[in-house]
């Protein structure tokens, strides 16, 4: 689990992100990103809609995502905002390729 200052909760957060941050599409998430200029730690939020499954898919998902980032926290460099929206193809794919798939758009991303 997360730690609650590593949480990203607020509706005006991710609309911040969604609004004005970066976004790369994946085939297993979407992830959008923004800087907040500060030295404040990351937070990260993991979004699951409808399209990903019923109840017990999307809390997996969401599960999955935020075990994959929560492993490479102290990776991230601080004052940034991050957001995962899950796609459908998450389910299907095993806890290992989610974390490195996390890591190389991370590393790549040269936040």
């Amino acid at each position: 689990m997360l730690s609650r200052p590593n949480r990203l909760k607020e509706k005006r957060d991710f609309d911040n992100i969604f609004k004005n941050g970066k976004k790369i599409n994946t085939p297993l998430f979407l992830l959008a990103y923004i800087s907040r200029a500060d030295q404040n730690p990351t937070r990260i939020g993991v979004v699951a809609g409808k399209k990903v499954g019923g109840a017990v898919e999307r809390n997996r998902a969401k599960r999955l995502i935020r075990e994959g980032a929560r492993i490479l926290l102290e990776k991230y460099p601080k004052g940034y905002d991050i957001a995962f929206i899950c796609n459908s193809g998450i389910i299907k794919e095993d806890q290992k390729i989610i974390y490195l798939k996390i890591c190389n758009y991370i590393i790549s991303l040269a936040l």
